[in-house]
């Protein structure tokens, strides 16, 4: 017996599964009665032609989204590389970069309030929320550290987690 699960129903469909039985649809019963002349054997022969056209469909869509699916797989790793090869350019670009200390604990503030703002939209939340991780590790340093006011951005950013997260896809895509 099949397992149970809701699918949608499919256009011009011979054969429908209703809890777990086959339904004949009109079709196959009109067939039948064509073949009449062979009597009891007129519904086992429109019975299989409806089963031999319904199996060669599904193959013809499984096909289709084993297609689609490699597709989708192959936009995502296009998207992956991309967006790993701008992390690790941001990534070194800020070991060359300098800012305020001072500075930095402002935006940092900003941010923090504007990733709680349910005035702004959705995507400039995530995207401060993301932010502001990056930037909350560092501030007990950056508030204890001596000497120059200006710090290596590098040094100001949590990037670990990203950076583990760059290393697990890699590993994954060799």
């Amino acid at each position: 017996m099949l397992a149970a699960c809701t699918v949608a129903a499919v256009p011009n469909e011979l054969i429908r599964v209703r809890a777990g039985r086959a339904v004949l649809s009109d079709a196959v019963f009109k067939v039948a009665d064509v073949l009449n002349p062979l009597g009891a054997a007129a519904k086992i022969v429109a019975t299989l032609g409806a089963c031999s056209i319904e199996l060669m469909t599904m193959r013809s869509e499984r096909q289709r989204l084993a297609a689609a699916r490699d597709t989708a797989l192959e936009v995502l790793k296009t998207r992956q590389g991309v967006i790993i090869g701008l992390f690790e350019l941001n990534a070194r670009e800020s070991t060359e970069v300098s800012i305020d200390r001072r500075e930095f604990r402002q935006v940092f503030r900003e941010m923090s309030a504007a990733s709680r703002d349910h005035k702004s939209a959705d995507s400039f939340r995530v995207a401060a929320m993301g932010t502001v991780q990056i930037m909350s590790a560092s501030l007990v340093n950056l508030h204890t550290a001596a000497g120059d006011r200006l710090v290596r951005l590098s040094d100001s950013l949590n990037l670990g987690n990203t950076r583990a997260a760059v290393e697990a896809l890699r590993a994954i895509g060799r």
